[in-house]
């Protein structure tokens, strides 16, 4: 959950920091209130507006703590609940890759193959009891 926010809210801040915009949690949009109420917290423990400093660090502890970047992180949180719906559910596959928004169907089968060794196709059929 905290990576994701992150990610998007440090998108939105750079994209509104490039264009000169305001750069505070007022100016995020497309945000539950839930993510809003993490992001202020990460307001509060840093003490000053979440800034596109503040979710740098943010970011570099991610890093620190996962070993990875925050992009990884988030493709392989959203990787793992793809594998979930492939081993347990019926959705067709082509409807999980999109749900995954790993980009391309052809790219989620690409990711998947790489981490999980086949096909979600044959990993279904593998692991259906």
């Amino acid at each position: 959950f905290s990576a994701e926010v992150l990610g998007r809210a440090y998108g939105q801040l750079s994209q509104r920091h490039r264009e000169g915009l305001d750069v505070t949690l007022g100016g995020l949009t497309d945000f539950t209130s839930e993510e809003m109420s993490h992001l202020a917290g990460i307001q509060h423990r840093q003490e000053g507006p979440v800034n596109e400093q503040a979710l740098l660090d943010c970011i570099r502890i991610i890093q620190k703590e996962y070993g990875c970047t925050l992009s990884q992180l988030v493709t392989d949180k959203k990787l793992s609940a793809a594998e979930l719906l492939v081993r347990t559910g019926t959705m067709p596959i082509e409807e999980i890759a999109v749900k995954s928004e790993l980009g391309s169907p052809n790219y989620f089968y690409t990711l998947f193959k790489k981490r999980y060794g086949m096909s979600p196709l044959q990993y279904r059929k593998q692991h259906q009891l």
